[in-house]
């Protein structure tokens, strides 16, 4: 699992804006050895679960530092998620402090969503969307993630934000049900850039 996680962490030469051979043979790699993440939680899912968890309080632990890279934490945030389509949020522990529920808590409750590069924010945003049920259960956890969605959509990055304003939505519609102490909040801070990023909810939102 180490060697995974070293293997599937962005260098820091990728570049994202003009991708060539290298950048498109290092996608598909991660490609391969997300599956083989996913195989091994399948055999173990207690622990990888571990290992993730740990892996995500040892980052938690370093993020503002300058010698943490973007890699690293992007890493541990797409082997969490590529983790919901084995391992169900409800799945029962053996130790009620190591589990999705767990690792899930940690993430929202850091910060991370703060990171300034893209793509640990898309990896965050896209946590948040496939883990609505959370928020669900863990309504405490909604200003910080509603925050960092309007955030990126508003000024993000353009490689994270027309995804970002798609899993949105998504999370709006999940959570519609917790969002009336937050609709005041939420529409000061988009109200002002609805003639530009509006355009990109809508073209989200169409099939």
């Amino acid at each position: 699992l180490g060697v995974l996680q070293l293997k599937l962490t962005y260098p820091a030469e990728f570049d994202f804006e003009n991708s060539g051979e290298a950048e498109e043979q290092f996608v598909e790699f991660r490609k391969d050895l997300s599956v083989l993440l996913k195989n091994i939680a399948r055999i173990s899912p207690g622990t990888v679960v571990s290992f993730v968890q740990g892996a995500i309080g040892a980052v938690l632990s370093r993020l503002w530092e300058p010698q943490t890279t973007f890699g690293e934490v992007e890493c541990v945030l797409t082997m969490l998620y590529e983790l919901g389509e084995i391992i169900r949020l409800d799945e029962a522990s053996q130790n009620p402090e190591v589990s999705m529920a767990a690792a899930l808590a940690m993430v929202m409750s850091s910060g991370i969503g703060q990171y300034p590069h893209h793509t640990v924010q898309r990896a965050y945003l896209e946590i948040a969307h496939r883990y609505a049920k959370f928020l669900q259960m863990q309504q405490q956890h909604i200003p910080g993630v509603l925050t960092c969605f309007v955030r990126v959509v508003t000024s993000g990055d353009k490689l994270v934000r027309a995804k970002a304003c798609y899993n949105f939505i998504k999370v709006l519609r999940a959570i519609r049900a917790h969002l009336a102490v937050h609709v005041s909040g939420l529409m000061d801070a988009l109200l002002p850039h609805l003639n530009t990023t509006g355009g990109d909810m809508e073209h989200q939102e169409r099939p």
